[in-house]
């Protein structure tokens, strides 16, 4: 399951590359002058072929060059894929060791939709490095999905926003009141509240 959901989140990786190199700040993030159109090199202007598509592996097996010119390509593309990749595998691994620590059954449902949920938003992340990089500015379609993911996590779905206690590594009041966090570790060391028994 794991190797899909790599090859799936390599694949959208692809996918965000492409965006990240046609995105013009005249035109909506995902307008048809953006994702539309095949996929061509960027020197010779050939279209390419769904083998030299494939996430990763065709990059690896072409070495990084065009079939037809032998034009070398960026590295951002190969860089781009396994990170998107490795965002779709890392992110439910981590959501699922804290939500089996929080509830005492487990819900398909609800870790389905938090895990969507921030992958969504390191894909963004991710897909705002890259056209600041290139272009020094912050698509504002990034910023508005990136706030109403936020207001989602926060108020419209609290258990979502429960299992991550504020962000995704820990707790924002953990980080803001050492005094809360001390209490916290002697209840964990104890087997109560929200620690384990040691």
């Amino acid at each position: 399951m794991w190797v899909i959901l790599f090859f799936f989140g390599a694949a959208l990786g692809s996918f965000l590359n492409v965006i990240a190199v046609r995105y013009d700040p005249d035109s909506f993030l995902l307008s048809r002058r953006v994702v539309g159109g095949r996929s061509h090199c960027p020197f010779c202007r050939r279209h390419l072929r769904w083998f030299e598509l494939i996430p990763v592996v065709s990059f690896l097996i072409q070495r990084g060059r065009c079939r037809t010119c032998g034009h070398g390509l960026s590295i951002q593309y190969l860089v781009v894929e396994v990170l998107t990749g490795a965002i779709f595998v890392v992110v439910p691994l981590y959501l699922r060791t804290h939500f089996f620590l929080l509830f005492s059954t487990f819900s398909p449902a609800l870790f389905a939709i938090q895990a969507a949920l921030w992958i969504a938003v390191f894909v963004a992340l991710l897909l705002l490095a890259l056209v600041d990089i290139r272009l020094m500015l912050i698509p504002d379609e990034i910023n508005v999905f990136l706030g109403a993911a936020g207001l989602i996590a926060l108020f419209a779905a609290p258990p979502i926003h429960s299992v991550t206690q504020g962000s995704f590594l820990r707790s924002y009041w953990e980080r803001s009141s050492p005094r809360r966090s001390s209490a916290r570790s002697s209840r964990s060391r104890g087997g109560n509240g929200w620690g384990l028994a040691t």
